[in-house]
């Protein structure tokens, strides 16, 4: 297993599903964790295991709530040593009952907001600190 210690991870998706088990694992690896969350409910949730200051409700669709969260995320801890793009959502129904507007809401939940993250000149800190690290990761988990 990896050794985690000392290390800084911004992780989206944190109140359910992959990101939730991909912040525990970092947790029981030595990380300060970072991370997004869509609601209240799932906040709270998260709060057993991560600080209430380390957790950001937004939406991730949102270019400035999420360079808002990532570059808090950089100047509260001093760095990060990484960035994990989990947070998603899934539609359950029969293909034939799906129509462009669920597409659209996938995609953008689950690809489009990586391209904020990455590409958001509002991230400047964020990215400068990163950018310091030369063991920085950026992540991204496709389904």
């Amino acid at each position: 297993m990896f050794d985690l210690s000392n290390k800084t991870v911004f992780i989206t998706g944190i109140g359910s599903g992959i990101g939730l088990a991909t912040a525990q694992v970092a947790i029981k690896l030595g990380a300060r964790v970072y991370g997004t969350v869509f609601s209240e409910e799932q906040s709270e949730k998260i709060t057993e295991c991560i600080s209430s200051e380390c957790i950001y409700k937004v939406d991730v669709k949102n270019s400035d709530e999420i360079a808002f969260a990532i570059d808090d995320a950089a100047k509260c801890s001093g760095k990060l040593d990484g960035i994990v793009a989990v947070a998603g959502i899934l539609s359950l129904q029969e293909f034939t009952k799906t129509d462009d507007s669920i597409w659209h809401n996938v995609i953008n939940y689950s690809i489009f907001y990586i391209l904020l993250i990455y590409f958001s000149s509002t991230c400047k800190f964020s990215l400068y600190i990163c950018c310091k690290s030369l063991s920085f990761y950026v992540i991204y988990i496709f389904l």
